[in-house]
């Protein structure tokens, strides 16, 4: 549902008044905050030239933004960013500016295709290296999987309503999972990361092995993604394969038995169905 504009500026106002008052007050040393910026699109196919000035407003927009709200950049590329924060209020204000800010850097091109997406996960401050890495894990599958623009963990919540006297965070905007969807979205992806790759694999054999009845995981998996669960491996397969597309890894048949299409054909048509071309078309447009 479309946000009107001076709300969102109002709303955004506000907050960050609330909260610069309670950075004063607010104990650093528990927790840092995760932050991934991302847009990647290996279909797009705009002019070089188009895509070059993209680039450069977009890096110029967030590093601006990220700046202003005392991020640190860990790691940046052509389409993402890893950002840590020392609290809540500065990584869940910068992430809203990035996503208001994006429109007005993307070009007006039907053939650009770029999507903006934001995972906020939290961090203990004196969490182990293997604690990090889970944190930066799930603020990527937020990206990648759940169905929004910025997606906050359910601690992230917490830690800014604590420091900003109990202001919410505004659901119009952001996706808040909560722990047991957190708990669920790792399990699952752990899953099928695992085992959809095999073409024997089934949708029965994903919710026996979670030990989740059929409704339950359906409801679950259209709420969190938008996608039917059989829908979600196929899509998660498609993107194993462009990904190998784009890498050069292998010929077509051998890339679609590689990401569990039980033949050629099959495989050719849900790519066709989901990016609109084939994977002989993408390869040509693509060529190096």
């Amino acid at each position: 549902m479309p946000t009107n504009h001076y709300l969102v500026r109002a709303y955004f106002n506000l907050t960050s008044l609330v909260a610069s008052k309670a950075h004063k007050a607010h104990d650093q040393s528990l927790y840092k905050v995760f932050m991934l910026v991302d847009t990647s699109d290996a279909l797009s196919s705009v002019e070089g030239n188009q895509f070059s000035i993209f680039t450069q407003k977009f890096h110029n927009s967030v590093s601006k933004t990220i700046g202003q709200f005392r991020g640190s950049v860990d790691r940046s590329n052509n389409s993402s960013y890893w950002v840590w924060f020392a609290d809540a209020s500065d990584a869940v204000l910068c992430a809203m500016e990035i996503r208001h800010k994006f429109k007005y850097v993307t070009p007006k091109n039907e053939a650009f295709k770029r999507q903006l997406a934001i995972g906020v996960t939290l961090v203990p401050e004196k969490a182990s290296e293997k604690i990090q890495n889970k944190a930066i894990r799930q603020a990527s599958r937020m990206c990648e999987y759940v169905d929004r623009i910025l997606v906050f963990s359910s601690e992230v919540r917490m830690a800014y309503e604590k420091e900003n006297k109990n202001a919410k965070v505004d659901r119009m905007l952001v996706r808040v999972l909560s722990a047991s969807e957190e708990t669920f979205l790792t399990r699952v992806l752990d899953h099928v990361e695992k085992n959809s790759l095999d073409p024997t694999f089934t949708i029965a054999a994903l919710g026996a092995d979670l030990q989740i009845g059929k409704s339950r995981l359906y409801r679950t998996m259209v709420r969190l993604t938008s996608r039917s669960p059989s829908q979600f491996i196929r899509e998660f397969r498609l993107a194993k394969a462009l990904k190998m597309l784009h890498d050069r890894t292998d010929t077509i048949s051998g890339i679609a038995q590689a990401c569990g299409f039980q033949s050629p054909s099959y495989f050719s048509r849900c790519f066709r169905e989901y990016y609109g071309l084939l994977p002989s078309r993408y390869l040509q447009q693509h060529a190096r």
